[in-house]
């Protein structure tokens, strides 16, 4: 019996550095390719660095392996802790090990002091270096922990050396009033005798960001160094006056606009121990008084490259590099040529006929890297405080400069490290679940941005409740959201805005269990409640821009943006109720029994207004030839009469077939939904399917067959008057692909127990599906054979599944691979 035990969590991190909780959370896989594995019972040991035990579980008799919480020694700030796991699995013992670091856990050193420039200039102007040498006490270091705030990008070096060179645009955005404390393992960057920290600080989100000011005034930085000696002694290094700076080769940064270095002014060794800073100066104390926020969470990453598929020739000097693929990232470029030759890169996702650069999406961005040379051999240059969305680079050249080498990095949220995978027989449909995943890489950056193109890249709660359940089902993001939701959703708002609040909590409990979630954020989803009750007392519901964008960017008679409103009372009524619907087991899960009742009045208010405003009796549809009100009435459990449900699908149906000659001409809420809606009828499921797989306007089809789209679109319209090719809010109808297509659905406790029941339209004749849960990988695979289905099923150890087959035959199954 092979048994082994994977990926063992503390607050759903492996070997976390800087967590905040002070009861963490403890987790594990068990793996096995063996049948009917279960564990029996589980005990934890925590102990300090020091080795001191600060919490023993005592032997468990359990099979529980998700969020087993601390319950020992209240947690010290700033120290590392090791945690020991000893498990009873079918009869015989296995063990296993990790640390975690804490954070500084709210306690400010008042010494600290945030420090800048003192200059009065633009905050897209220079990136400073700033440095600090010191004397290392004793070679003997334990741990070492880092500890950074910053208002502006930043990067971290020790003795000349990257912290971690995968690791993009630190920190991680906070609203205006937080600054978020980012840890760092720094543990072997130091050396004997003298170290220099090093840091560079660029513009960020600051006060040119469009939606607002993320942070306002100057760059500034606030840092901690903890120093941890074998011996049990400290050593602390932080921000001061002490400090110096100086302007450094970067002399313009900008979230749109770009990059641009000048090589010439390149100072070899400046975060290095020795080097002359005689003409430096010291740093300024930077005054800033909002509270700091400790900043938890998968960090921005370089995830992989795209190298160059093709290089045209448009002008004397100019070229157009296309990366094949669209995504977020920078250029990383090797060059050779004269003294002061400089290298212009402008970045656009298309090209004009002509094979010229279109950077229409970009909108106001600019979109623009530049580059001097220096002169000396081979120069390798990569933008470091900017990033944008493109498949296409125009690169001109001025002066003698050749291009030896050129590649775009990728970049994303570390998130992308699960084994779920979906593969079926039709090809269409494998591209384009490989578009929403490279869409989802192009848009989760510090938080989930609408798009990476043009000057906006804001978190779009209406873009986010779509996609959030499919982004659950393809990436490890408990910690990304959570990040996310600390910095205060919203308690005001419509359902079809910040209704997404209520929904994100309830997936965190379905899919990671994380009641604490639900928890602490329940007051903000009840008085979202309460909001939404009065938006509907005020009958503001409306198509106006301000106040509800309904089923937003569905196909529009003129194709212009101004006329995607659709069915903003429908859609917000609706989702009112299905809101309220999850907000009543959320209640439950957060101990708030006494909302109930008011909750369900808030239910009834919408169901009643949605049946005797929207739905006519004489056609049998809601809002007669609108698709998006019939989707909601079907999919939204509860919502409409049981005896009218039957009337209502067929009449989608037919209307569907009719009316939009099998395509969805449906928006953000309706594209989400319509397999879901339409999977209730073998007719329906056929015509969902159809509907996947139209390559004529409105469909995804369209946009890969007719315009090799890499990333999904905002609009189904190419060009039409707000677009980009990179929009993640129409991913969502991912899941469907797991859910239905492969059909794996939790039934208990977060996959602890699952149903496998795959619904396969007859056009598709297999599928290949992974999907990696908090328990470990259910596997289905299956294949038409003769017109009967064979079924292969993979079921994580310490789990158990109900299969069902077509013919509506039931198994019962422990973990372990089976046969059907």
């Amino acid at each position: 019996m092979s048994i082994s035990i994977k990926k063992f969590l503390v607050d759903f991190a492996e070997s976390p550095i800087g967590i905040k909780s002070i009861q963490p959370k403890f987790s594990w896989i068990i793996y096995s390719n063996d049948k009917n594995v279960k564990q029996q019972g589980y005990r934890i040991r925590v102990s300090e660095w020091i080795d001191e035990i600060v919490w023993d579980s005592g032997y468990v008799n359990s099979d529980e392996t998700i969020n087993i919480k601390y319950k020992g020694r209240t947690l010290s700030r700033d120290t590392l802790y090791t945690v020991y796991l000893t498990l009873t699995i079918n009869g015989k013992e296995y063990n296993a090990k990790t640390e975690f670091r804490t954070s500084l856990m709210g306690y400010l050193p008042p010494y600290i002091q945030w420090i800048g420039t003192g200059l009065n200039e633009p905050e897209s102007t220079n990136a400073p270096f700033f440095r600090r040498e010191f004397a290392l006490k004793s070679d003997e270091v334990a741990f070492a922990t880092a500890y950074v705030a910053s208002r502006g990008w930043y990067e971290l070096y020790i003795n000349g050396k990257h912290i971690d060179e995968k690791n993009f645009l630190s920190h991680t955005i906070h609203k205006y009033d937080y600054a978020g404390i980012c840890a760092h393992d720094i543990t072997h960057e130091f050396k004997t005798g003298m170290n220099v920290i090093g840091l560079s600080l660029g513009s960020g989100f600051s006060d040119h960001f469009r939606p607002g000011a993320i942070h306002t005034g100057p760059k500034r930085i606030w840092a901690l160094f903890s120093i941890v000696f074998t011996d049990g002694s400290y050593q602390y290094i932080w921000t001061d006056e002490s400090w110096k700076w100086h302007r450094s080769p970067i002399v313009m940064n900008h979230i749109y606009d770009g990059e641009w270095y000048d090589a010439r002014l390149e100072m070899p060794g400046w975060n290095k121990p020795g080097y002359n800073d005689a003409d430096w100066v010291n740093a300024v104390q930077s005054k800033f008084t909002s509270a700091h926020l400790d900043s938890y969470g998968p960090t921005t990453k370089i995830l992989g490259t795209r190298p160059t598929d093709k290089i045209n020739k448009i002008g004397e000097n100019t070229y157009i590099y296309d990366f094949k693929y669209n995504g977020s990232g920078v250029l990383k470029i090797k060059v050779k040529g004269d003294p002061g030759a400089e290298v212009i890169m402008h970045h656009a996702e298309n090209l004009h006929d002509d094979g010229t650069l279109q950077p229409w999406t970009n909108r106001n961005a600019e979109a623009t890297d530049r580059y001097i040379l220096k002169g000396d051999g081979e120069e390798i240059y990569t933008p470091r405080f900017t990033y944008h969305c493109f498949r296409y680079v125009e690169f001109t050249l001025k002066g003698n400069v050749k291009i030896l080498d050129a590649e775009a990095l990728v970049i994303g949220a570390d998130v992308f490290n699960t084994e779920s995978y979906f593969e079926c027989s039709n090809l269409l449909i494998n591209r384009i679940q490989e578009n929403f995943i490279r869409t989802l890489k192009t848009n989760f950056i510090s938080w989930p941005a609408d798009t990476g193109v043009r000057d906006e890249r804001t978190s779009c709660n209406m873009d986010s409740l779509v996609y959030e359940e499919m982004a659950m089902h393809n990436c490890d993001i408990h910690n990304y959201y959570e990040n996310w939701f600390n910095r205060a959703p919203s308690e005001i708002g419509r359902p079809d805005w910040d209704g997404e609040n209520i929904v994100c909590a309830w997936l965190m409990y379905k899919y990671y269990g994380d009641k604490d979630f639900v928890k602490r954020f329940y007051p903000y989803l009840i008085n979202l409640a309460w909001n939404f009750y009065s938006i509907h007392l005020g009958n503001v519901y409306d198509k106006e821009f301000a106040k509800g964008y309904g089923d937003w960017t569905s196909p529009s008679k003129t194709n212009d943006f101004e006329m995607c409103f659709s069915c903003p009372k429908e859609v917000n009524y609706a989702m009112w109720y299905l809101e309220m619907y999850i907000l009543r087991d959320l209640a439950l899960v957060a101990g708030e029994d006494d909302d109930i009742p008011i909750i369900e009045n808030f239910m009834n208010i919408a169901k009643d207004y949605y049946n005797k405003n929207f739905y006519n009796p004489e056609t049998g549809l809601y809002s007669d030839d609108m698709q998006i009100p019939n989707i909601f009435a079907l999919v939204s459990k509860g919502l409409i009469p049981e005896d009218r449900i039957d009337r209502v699908l067929k009449g989608l149906i037919n209307m569907t077939k009719v009316k939009y000659n099998s395509h969805h001409y449906t928006g953000i809420y309706g594209t989400r939904l319509f397999i879901d809606a339409l999977c209730k009828s073998e007719e329906g499921l056929e015509l969902s399917y159809d509907m996947l797989t139209q390559t004529t306007y409105p469909s995804y089809g369209r946009q890969i067959v007719g315009k090799d789209a890499t990333t999904a679109w905002e609009q189904w319209y190419n060009q039409q008057g707000m677009m980009t090719c990179s929009h993640s809010m129409y991913t969502g109808v991912g899941v469907e692909f797991y859910k239905k297509f492969a059909g794996i659905t939790t039934l208990e406790n977060c996959y602890k127990k699952a149903l496998i029941k795959p619904i396969a339209p007859s056009k598709l004749t297999y599928v290949n599906c992974t999907l990696e849960t908090v328990r470990g990988c259910y596997t289905v695979n299956w294949k038409r054979n003769g017109g009967k289905m064979n079924l292969n099923v993979t079921v994580p150890a310490n789990c158990e599944a109900i299969v069902e087959m077509p013919d509506g035959t039931r198994h019962k199954i422990g973990s372990g691979s089976y046969e059907f």
